[in-house]
């Protein structure tokens, strides 16, 4: 059996006998492009693990741009609300006294009698 052994290992690893020796250069090639097709399938599936981080990333971070834009057109109608309030307040006291300045006689000395209510008296 040991001869029969030796024979298999001497004739394999003579080139061009067929099996897959050391100088095969077929046995070589294929054995190249498995591995090479190996790498390029562990290359590919790394891409697309970090593929799928990237986009993982790219959701979270644009959730919390949604979140942020939320919170900031919020808080720029409250601030457009408590505008418009202060602006219609402003122009009703310039309403007011635009009109008790309409007569300044009256605004500092007082109404004339014409402008008197009924049961009013000047003092």
């Amino acid at each position: 059996m040991a001869v029969h052994l030796s024979a298999v290992v001497s004739t394999s690893a003579v080139p061009g006998q067929g099996g897959p020796g050391v100088g095969d250069r077929d046995g070589l090639g294929e054995f190249g492009a498995q591995c090479g097709a190996v790498t390029w399938g562990r290359q590919a599936q790394a891409g697309l693990a970090d593929l799928s981080a990237a986009a993982k990333a790219l959701e979270r971070e644009s959730a919390a741009i949604a979140r942020r834009l939320d919170s900031t057109a919020d808080a720029g109608a409250l601030e457009l609300r408590a505008t418009a309030r202060e602006l219609r307040q402003g122009a009703e006291q310039l309403s007011r006294a635009a009109e008790r300045l309409r007569d300044p006689r009256a605004a500092l000395l007082g109404p004339s009698p014409a402008q008197l209510g009924p049961g009013e008296t000047l003092p």
